[in-house]
């Protein structure tokens, strides 16, 4: 309160809680007495309603570096590890603050680094102090923005004002990014160098705190030392200038290098501190770049060498498509990287040659009569030398007219102008003549393949391949280029033509042609241009071609011979073909027996043309398939299917007019006929039906016939003998000459038995079915006896039975001249074919020492009679004495029948040798007789002949004089 005498004056400080439940305030005053009622005493009431402001707003305030003491402010440059004070402001609008409750705040920091590796964010903890202290990081730089949070209990409107802070970090050193020049490059000389250091950092270069020095070798050494080094004390301090922001800054500045010689040295130092007061450079140790200035020269072409053959007043040879070029020394006295391009011109023509450029490498052609697909450039440096080779070649447009022949000028440019002094006469001359020699030409399309020469037929629209071979005439080198090929000729009144696009390679060419599709004969020829077409380099002819569009027409079946389905050896089949041009090669049938039950493999045969009439060609086919199949075995409704296949001259493939012609649906199929050949075998007793006993001789009379078609293959007829369990071959027979229509064969034989019981025979004729036959259930025929020992002779039966053990004997025929007469009629020799049995296992034990069979009782092997003795020879021979040594020689003992009855897999002996009588000397692993054979062993009776073979003896084979060698 303020006295004013007879006033006073009375200055009220309030404090409004926020828990106020309005936002307006009249006040009322007045004066209290002691002991009065307060209500009573105020008795002024201010009229006015003042409005409560609950709006509080926090800023970041004032930010210290408690290091320097110096305030940041945005902009400002803090070294890393700095440690800042901030003093936020919280107030009202007008200024005042809370004077009651309590605002925390904190400090927030994000950093976006200068390396560029991203962000580097942090926050300091809630606080209600009036300050805080926030700490930079070390290792950080970067542009840090600082941002500031608030937050209170009280009821009253708390915000941030938004207004963040912005510094610098600055926790590096300030580095050397580029430079202009740049760090040892070698450049003009300048009377007014501007340079320019690109540095990083952070904050930044502080210019009151820095200084930038130089050192020009022409205008400062030797000031301390010359020794075209820089000294400390020769660099001379020069005015600069800094510019830039958020990490990157440049130091420009201006001066004089005039003066200085060629590959002189400048040298410049830039040293001081950042605005953080980081020495600058790496490691505090400064900045420095240098270079080289240079005395401006142009480039000397030095040597200039020609890439092909180049002959002493000629030059090289230049042949459309074919490579030549250059090989061009240059030096410059100031640098090789100064050359921008060599160029090369023929003829004096500026506008016809090739350009090297330095920069890329590359050449370019000039004008349009160089291949640009031909051109190759390369370049190798040697010291202070550069070569640089430029190959190339001419296109078939290219024309001397109006050109210098010879002249070659070659212009290099570099850097510092232009030197055009060099040039040359005959360097070149032109030449473009070339030789072709056709190959061959190949159809390789359609049905017929081959070579085509003079008249040859070919299909409508085949293609054809041209194979060719072209030189140059002067150099005789094979043309390597593109070309195209155009075709022309006329079939008839019809105009053919055609163009393609071809490679010579090496000197070939290889171009398919497609054949016009009009029949006729083509007459044409073919021309060779250069591959944009306006160049004619050769024309050649075409042999004629005879063109055949029309198909072959397989006519209907009309002649076919086949006598029966017995007879399919000599099948005849003629088909007819109507060629319109020509059919010179075979024509191929496939035929095939077919019936419900089983087919018979197909059979294929080739035939040539038999005779032409007109437009119709006739194939005749001999065909053979009897060995297919059996004919016997196949059903009433099989049926002969033939189809054909083939083509023309011009690979026209055959046509069945439209119709079927497959093995499907075939081009011919017809019945078999059914007729055929038929064996049948018959067995009878001659001796009618006596009583048979042990030890007794029993003829046996055979016949083998044919009812049907006659047979000119052998046919074999094998008699079986089945007894007590055994089976066994008794006789085997051929006639090899086969057998005429209702003809027959009689054979008569005799069995001795030497046992009682049931002796049944069995004869088959044809056992393996090598005959197709209409009926192959009747090849069999069977006969039996029984054989009754009689009371009276029953000691002499088991004399017999112990000591025989069985005689089985082939006997001649009895009227040998009646069976003669009759086989001579019959188309064949009747007589019986004398020889060994066959056995079905080796001999057992019990046969060793014993007659092998096959031997006769001297030792020798037994021989067939021949066939082809007269009746006369036989009757003359037939006494008692050389009938029995003939049964003695064919009958085998008792033992061996034993042998052969335990085994059903030995082979029949048998041996066509004739014996040798006379005795030889015996030798080690050799016996002259069977005799002397060791005692353990058995008889096998082998296809290669009869061994005798045991455990300890071994195997010993029979030799031809009866005697046995061992074998191993």
């Amino acid at each position: 309160m303020t006295d004013f005498g007879i006033t006073s004056r009375v200055n009220w400080s309030l404090t409004i809680s926020d828990l106020i439940p309005t936002r307006n305030v009249i006040f009322t005053t007045g004066n209290l007495v002691p002991g009065q009622d307060i209500a009573a005493a105020l008795s002024h009431v201010h009229l006015t309603s003042m409005v409560i402001d609950d709006d509080v707003t926090a800023s970041i305030g004032i930010v210290t570096n408690a290091a320097t003491g110096t305030n940041v402010t945005s902009g400002s440059v803090v070294p890393a590890l700095s440690e800042l004070e901030v003093s936020p402001s919280i107030a009202f609008a007008d200024g005042s603050t809370i004077q009651q409750g309590e605002v925390e705040w904190r400090l927030q920091a994000s950093i976006l680094l200068t390396n560029g590796s991203g962000w580097n964010n942090w926050s300091e903890e809630w606080t209600t102090n009036a300050t805080d202290n926030l700490f930079v990081p070390n290792n950080v730089s970067g542009l840090c923005t600082m941002t500031m949070q608030v937050r209170t209990g009280m009821s009253i409107n708390l915000s941030w004002d938004e207004i963040p802070l912005q510094f610098t970090i600055d926790g590096d050193h300030a580095i050397l990014l580029a430079s202009e020049p740049a760090n040892d490059s070698y450049v003009d000389v300048e009377t007014q160098r501007n340079l320019s250091l690109m540095l990083g950092d952070s904050g930044g270069p502080d210019p009151n705190n820095s200084q930038l020095e130089i050192w020009v070798e022409g205008l400062h050494d030797g000031e301390t030392l010359s020794d075209g080094e820089a000294q400390p004390g020769e660099f001379v301090a020069i005015n600069f200038t800094v510019q830039g922001s958020h990490g990157i800054w440049w130091v420009n500045a201006t001066f004089n290098e005039y003066g200085n010689p060629d590959h002189g040295r400048v040298e410049v130092e830039f040293s001081g501190l950042d605005f953080a007061g980081h020495p600058l450079g790496v490691g505090g140790e400064g900045i420095s770049v240098g270079w080289e200035t240079r005395d401006a020269r142009i480039s000397e072409i030095i040597g200039v060498r020609a890439l092909t053959e180049s002959p002493p007043g000629l030059g090289q040879r230049i042949e459309p498509d074919a490579t030549f070029g250059w090989e061009v020394d240059f030096f410059d006295f100031n640098s090789l990287d100064d050359v921008l391009e060599i160029s090369l011109y023929l003829g004096g023509d500026q506008s016809l040659g090739v350009k090297w450029n330095g920069v890329s490498e590359i050449c370019q052609a000039l004008g349009g009569w160089i291949n640009g697909q031909k051109i190759s450039c390369s370049s190798s440096v040697n010291g202070d030398v550069e070569t640089v080779s430029i190959e190339f070649s001419v296109n078939w447009e290219f024309i001397l007219q109006g050109l210098d022949g010879g002249a070659l000028v070659i212009v290099i440019i570099d850097k510092d102008g232009t030197n055009d002094s060099w040039s040359q006469s005959a360097s070149w001359y032109f030449s473009n003549q070339v030789n072709a020699t056709s190959l061959s030409i190949v159809e390789n399309t359609g049905g017929a393949v081959g070579n085509v020469s003079a008249g040859y037929f070919a299909s409508a629209g085949d293609e054809i391949i041209w194979t060719s071979f072209i030189e140059f005439f002067v150099s005789q080198n094979p043309l390597n280029a593109s070309l195209t090929l155009l075709w022309s000729g006329t079939v008839i009144d019809h105009e053919w033509s055609g163009s393609t696009l071809v490679e010579a390679v090496d000197g070939y060419i290889e171009a398919a042609i497609t054949l016009p599709s009009v029949d006729g004969q083509l007459n044409a020829e073919v021309s060779l241009w250069d591959s944009s077409g306006n160049y004619l380099l050769l024309t050649i002819d075409l042999p004629t071609i005879i063109i055949d569009g029309t198909v072959p027409l397989l006519q209907e079946p009309q002649k076919y011979i086949m006598e029966s389905r017995y007879s399919l050896d000599d099948v005849v089949i003629v088909a007819n073909v109507r060629e319109t041009t020509a059919w010179t090669g075979n024509l191929t049938i496939v035929c095939q027996v077919r019936s419900f039950a089983l087919d018979w493999p197909t059979f294929t045969a080739q035939a040539p043309p038999d005779s032409t009439f007109a437009d119709l060609v006739l194939f005749q086919f001999n065909l053979d398939m009897q060995h297919l199949g059996d004919a016997s075995s196949l059903s009433e409704e099989a049926t002969f299917a033939c189809w054909l296949s083939g083509q023309d001259d011009a690979g026209n493939q055959l046509d069945n007019n439209g119709l079927p012609n497959h093995a499907t649906d075939p081009w011919m199929e017809m019945s078999l006929p059914s007729n055929g050949p038929d064996l049948t075998v018959d067995l009878e007793w001659k001796d009618g039906g006596k009583d048979r006993h042990p030890g007794g001789e029993y003829l046996v009379g055979m016949t083998v016939r044919n009812v049907n078609e006659a047979i000119e293959r052998p046919i074999e007829v094998t008699v079986w003998l089945d007894h007590d369990g055994y089976s066994e071959v008794i006789y085997r027979n051929s006639k090899n000459e086969g057998l005429s229509a209702q003809h027959s064969w009689p054979m008569t034989f005799g069995l001795t038995p030497n046992a009682s019981g049931i002796w049944a025979i069995r004869a088959i004729v044809d056992e393996n079915n090598s005959i197709a036959e209409l009926d192959e259930m009747n090849n069999q025929a069977n006969i039996s006896m029984q054989v009754e020992v009689p009371a009276e002779g029953l000691m002499g039966q088991i004399f017999t039975t112990v000591n025989i053990a069985g005689i089985i004997i082939l006997v001649v025929a009895i009227i040998v001249g009646n069976i003669i007469l009759q086989r001579r009629r019959a188309d064949g020799d009747g007589n019986l074919r004398a020889g060994p049995p066959a056995s079905r296992g080796p001999p057992s034990p019990s046969a060793a020492k014993s007659r092998p069979l096959g031997i006769d009782d001297a030792g020798r092997p037994v021989t067939e009679t021949s066939g082809t003795e007269t009746q006369k020879e036989i009757t003359d021979n037939l006494d008692l004495q050389s009938a029995g040594a003939a049964l003695a020689a064919i009958a085998p003992n008792p033992e061996d029948i034993k042998a052969k009855f335990s085994d059903d897999e030995t082979s029949l002996p048998h041996s066509d040798e004739t014996a040798n009588a006379q005795q030889s000397s015996i030798t080690p692993g050799r016996v002259d007789s069977w005799e002397s054979l060791p005692s353990d062993g058995e008889y096998e009776y082998r296809d290669d002949g009869t061994w005798y073979v045991g455990k300890v003896c071994g195997a010993w084979k029979q030799d031809a004089d009866g005697g046995f060698t061992k074998i191993e």
